[in-house]
């Protein structure tokens, strides 16, 4: 799906309207609304997988806590957790960076 065809309005970042924020109804490039739109859609991808990855490292947790655990088992269940670990450590430093950028994106828009 092109952001041409993004139903801009309901993406609308900040809970604003797009038609406060720029008067044209495609895409354009350098355009600070059109910028929030994208950053709204990245910062829903990341808060869904830091979500998941939250959800993958509790179930791995309860997994390596298991009474019985072969050695392999418990090694192969360490190595994932701490990649896991690391997935979530990086998208949380994605999401606080687009949060960011969309703070400077709204004030650019609404002129502070």
């Amino acid at each position: 799906m092109s952001n041409a065809t993004v139903d801009r309005a309901l993406l609308s970042p900040l809970n604003v309207s797009k038609e406060g924020l720029c008067k044209h109804t495609e895409y354009m490039v350098g355009c600070a609304a059109c910028l929030l739109i994208d950053l709204r859609v990245d910062a829903e991808e990341a808060r869904s997988q830091i979500q998941s990855l939250q959800t993958d490292l509790q179930d791995t947790q309860v997994s390596l806590q298991r009474p019985g655990l072969r050695q392999a088992d418990h090694e192969s269940l360490t190595k994932k957790f701490k990649e896991l670990d690391q997935r979530l450590r990086d998208w949380t430093a994605r999401q606080q960076g687009l949060r960011t950028l969309m703070t400077k994106a709204y004030r650019e828009c609404a002129g502070f």
